[in-house]
């Protein structure tokens, strides 16, 4: 990421959002979940309107075991995306959380913001926040 007076929240001017996200996916299959989403993390203060990077941040602190965190990551991406795949992931967190009155709100929102390829698991998550 550039010189040795770098930090891990800068990114070389010429980097390129598509590309940085490539190289932190495949980062975070082979890095500890916490530096993983450092890395996310690092990248979203270059990119902060990317829903990928915001996802990316989730799924690691989700891996990491950081529910709560992961829930609020994902709660952000939905909210300034309108993401059906973040208000997925944002259910099923806060169901394993117990939060089953957010869960099935936010699964609501999944099913008002899926498109066919969505949808299916979309409505998924809706039945299981109404056996709770």
């Amino acid at each position: 990421m550039g010189s040795t007076t770098s930090t891990a929240r800068q990114w070389p001017a010429t980097a390129d959002e598509k590309d940085v996200i490539d190289a932190a996916v495949g980062f975070e299959r082979v890095a500890p979940p916490a530096v993983a989403a450092q890395v996310y993390r690092s990248a979203l203060v270059r990119w902060p309107d990317s829903l990928s990077l915001q996802m990316g941040v989730g799924n690691s602190l989700y891996a990491q075991g950081d529910k709560h965190a992961a829930a609020e990551s994902f709660r952000a991406a939905a909210l300034k995306h309108h993401s059906a795949p973040a208000w997925i992931n944002l259910a099923s967190t806060l169901l394993e959380l117990g939060e089953y009155a957010q869960a099935q709100a936010a699964a609501r929102e999944a099913v008002a913001a899926s498109d066919a390829t969505w949808l299916a698991r979309a409505e998924a998550v809706l039945a299981e926040t109404r056996q709770h």
